[in-house]
Parts: C-alpha cells; sequence; structure tokens
C-alpha cells in the first residue's frame, strides 16, 4: 500500500469510535435494521392487506379497486421472487444492498407465503361469516312476528325479525347436534306457555356450543347475552350447511319433546334485531383484527428465529 509523502495519521475521536461501534452492529453479518423491519413489516402488511380486501365487500363493490391492489401486490411477489432467484443464482445480494441471498430467498419467500395466505385467508372469512351478513341485509324485514299464531312458511324470505314483547327462547326444550368439537343447539321461540295455534314450532334461537349437557341444562345464543333470552329479534341463519346441523337440533328437541315442525326457522336471537346484527359485525370485526394481529407474530417469531439461524451462524 502506498502512502503520499507528508501524509499524517489522526487517532480517531471517540465520536468516530462510536459511529464505526454502531455501525457495526446495525449491520451483523449481512442485514441492517432497515433491512429487517422491511422484511418483517412488508410480508406482514401484504397478508394484511390481501386478507381485509378479500374478506371485504370491496371485493364486488369496488371490484377495480381490489383487482388493481390484488395485482400490483403479486407483482412485488413475482419481481422479488426473481431477483432472489438471480441473487441465489450468482451468489450475490445484489437484491438489497447490503444483504445475503439467503435474505433475499428469506423474503421472497415470506412475502409469497403471505399473500397467498392473506387471499386463502380472506375468502375464508368472506363465505363463512360476512358474505352471510350481506344475505341478511338483502332479505325481508318483519316486525311484530307473533311465533304462536305466523307459520314459518310466511316468513321464507325473512332476514331480520323482530318478535312481539312477550316472546321468549324455551329454555327447557332445547336441544344440541354435535359435530366434531361442535354443538350446535336449538330451542323453540315461543310466547306464553300455550302451544302455537299453528300447530308447529317453526322458529328456533341457535347457536354454536351454547348448551349444556344435557342440552337443556343451559343455552345461550351466540349473539344473545346471557340475560336477553327473552329473544324480541333475530337475525336469519343463512349458511345451509349450518341451517342443516340447526335442523337436526330442531329435528332432536321435536321428538324429545313431542313437537311438531313444518318450515322450521333458525335466528340468532337478542333483544333486538339490529342488535343481533352490531354484535355479528363486532364478532367479524375482532376475528379479523386477531387473525391479522397473531400472523403479525408468526412473522417477526419466524423472522428472529431465521436471523438467529443464518446470521450467528448457529
Amino acid at each position: 500500500m502506498m502512502v503520499a509523502a507528508g501524509a499524517s495519521f489522526a487517532a480517531p475521536t471517540p465520536q468516530g469510535i462510536e459511529a464505526i461501534t454502531r455501525t457495526a452492529v446495525i449491520h451483523v453479518r449481512g442485514i441492517g435494521v432497515n433491512i429487517f423491519w422491511v422484511m418483517y413489516l412488508v410480508p406482514w402488511a401484504a397478508f394484511a392487506v390481501t386478507f381485509a380486501l378479500t374478506a371485504s365487500v370491496v371485493r364486488h363493490a369496488y371490484f377495480n379497486v381490489y383487482a388493481l391492489t390484488m395485482a400490483t401486490i403479486f407483482a412485488l411477489v413475482y419481481a422479488s421472487c426473481f431477483f432472489a432467484l438471480e441473487a441465489v443464482r450468482n451468489r450475490t445480494g445484489n437484491c438489497a444492498a447490503g444483504t445475503r441471498p439467503t435474505w433475499c430467498l428469506f423474503f421472497a419467500v415470506t412475502l409469497f407465503v403471505s399473500a397467498v395466505f392473506g387471499t386463502l385467508g380472506g375468502n375464508f372469512l368472506y363465505r363463512h361469516s360476512v358474505q352471510p351478513y350481506y344475505e341478511v341485509l338483502r332479505m325481508g324485514v318483519y316486525r311484530d312476528v307473533d311465533p304462536a299464531t305466523m307459520p314459518g312458511q310466511n316468513l321464507l324470505d325473512a332476514g331480520q325479525v323482530t318478535f312481539v314483547s312477550d316472546t321468549r327462547v324455551d329454555l327447557k326444550r332445547a336441544a344440541a347436534f354435535k359435530k366434531a368439537f361442535k354443538s350446535y343447539c336449538a330451542a323453540p321461540i315461543v310466547r306464553g306457555d300455550a302451544a302455537p295455534t299453528t300447530d308447529a314450532y317453526d322458529f328456533w334461537a341457535v347457536g354454536v356450543n351454547c348448551c349444556g349437557m344435557p342440552a337443556h341444562a343451559e343455552f345461550r345464543s351466540s349473539a344473545v347475552r346471557a340475560a336477553d333470552v327473552d329473544a324480541h329479534g333475530g337475525v336469519r341463519v343463512t349458511l345451509a350447511y349450518e341451517e342443516s346441523f340447526y335442523r337436526m337440533a330442531a329435528e332432536q328437541s321435536a321428538t324429545m319433546n313431542g313437537l311438531h315442525l313444518k318450515t322450521p326457522l333458525f335466528f340468532y336471537t337478542a333483544t333486538g334485531a339490529q342488535e343481533a346484527i352490531d354484535v355479528f359485525l363486532a364478532d367479524v370485526w375482532a376475528m379479523g383484527m386477531s387473525v391479522c394481529m397473531l400472523y403479525g407474530a408468526f412473522c417477526l417469531i419466524l423472522l428472529g428465529v431465521t436471523y438467529t439461524l443464518v446470521e450467528l451462524d448457529f
């Protein structure tokens, strides 16, 4: 190494030593702090956005926005995969300044998995929770329905129902149909103690895992609080597979108690139809937020484990 004549070397200042130390800590064996957070936040954001858009009505009401956003995300996925493969093939870290090829591949894989899982998870939530809500809104609204005199055949298009004030859930006649780890519970909605004049019990309050064994020991609809068993309102069950399970529970109750069924209709009950919808939406919102937070924690743990294995040579 050639040194010019007259050149002098100055001792490093404390500030310089501090800057060098900070740089060494930040760039630990091939990944910087900024890149670390990018590799954590970008895949998590991709999951959250694809999950939220696919699970919401945006996919139908604003299809152009949905399609453009999804296309942008998957274009980013494609680009990250392309550069990661190039970096691995050439054994360089050119996908991001100062990073190893391993991190390029990690980013591409996690981004791809996040986008795919977000889309699949959002579609699952939409099919099982969001779509039934909008189907209920498109169906009929009926008020002051008397379960003692109104046949279910007359309310086949009912989505939201408000019953007369002295309606209640007959807890003593509740029954459950058990499927795997779930109990689909049903109890007749009645007015007073007399049998319906229609000679049929067509209105049923339902819920999952809300009745004890034996079935009549305890009953709480999934959208009703313990004090709301007066059942003044309800939201119709629209999922076909759930309705079939509730029908089996109702048939079991009818067999046990000598009841007659004609056109049974199943409702998530509350003190009012609007309250039932509000509780339903709150449950969907809470479920979506929980899924996104859990996935964020998973991404952070995965990144931490990968960092430990790759960068610290474990």
